[in-house]
């Protein structure tokens, strides 16, 4: 079993990480599960939960996106941009992206 290793952050905060084996998916591959917490006790907590519940088989592994369907599903760099460098002209730190259609698809 891992044990949770300490992250010093730039700003002098301390967390900490723990890799956890969450079994395998659909395809035969291997899902591994990053939990950062706080304390090292959270951490190790929420380590024990995902390993009990995987042995009970209750456990479901969360989806592969970081981000909300919105920006999975309107962000497509076919035929479009994304990401673009800061703009002066919006004031937003990302201007916004455009799909296919030529429709806005991200949140600025």
């Amino acid at each position: 079993m891992a044990e949770p290793k300490r992250i010093d952050l730039k700003n002098g905060k301390v967390r900490w990480r723990v890799m956890v084996d969450a079994g395998l998916d659909e395809n035969g591959k291997r899902v591994q599960i990053t939990v950062t917490r706080d304390t090292k006790t959270e951490c190790k907590a929420e380590r024990d939960r995902i390993l009990a519940a995987r042995a009970a088989g209750t456990f479901i592994a969360p989806a592969r996106s970081r981000w909300g369907s919105g920006w999975s599903s309107g962000c497509s760099t076919s035929g479009g941009t994304s990401r673009r460098r800061p703009s002066a002209r919006t004031g937003s730190p990302w201007s916004t992206c455009t799909t296919a259609s030529g429709t806005s698809g991200c949140r600025s």
